[in-house]
């Protein structure tokens, strides 16, 4: 009877403190200024991928209609990045996807073709 009572109460304090973790405890926030340091860089690197594109279409890679949009994702992209970083997630604008599993191009069926699991 002991026995038993000792291992409910061990049973009991491992789920408990292991909870903390599952509920979304966190560790302590970061150094604001290493953030400012993070968000300058990432801004370098958003300015760097601009001028990689112009020199494309210069180089007459990449059409100037298509640089543009690339552009524009880029740009809602680092707006999406700071807004997370003043609200506190550090995750980079990462996006979140509804079922957890992030598709890639090869995931994606186009007309037609058979997707990759379909040809197993």
């Amino acid at each position: 009877m002991l026995r038993k009572f000792a291992v409910s109460l061990l049973t009991l304090a491992f789920l408990s403190l292991g909870a903390g973790n599952a509920l979304g405890a966190t560790a302590a926030a970061p150094d604001p200024a290493k953030l400012a340091e993070i968000k300058a860089l990432h801004q370098q690197m958003v300015e760097l991928k601009v001028q990689l594109l112009d020199k494309q279409v210069e180089a007459g890679i990449l059409e100037k209609e298509e640089a543009a949009e690339i552009k524009t994702k880029i740009q809602h992209h680092q707006k999406k990045v700071e807004e997370d970083l003043a609200n506190g997630k550090y995750d980079f604008g990462k996006r979140h996807h509804k079922d957890g599993v992030k598709k890639t191009d090869g995931d994606q069926k186009t007309p037609g073709t058979k997707s990759s699991s379909s040809t197993r």
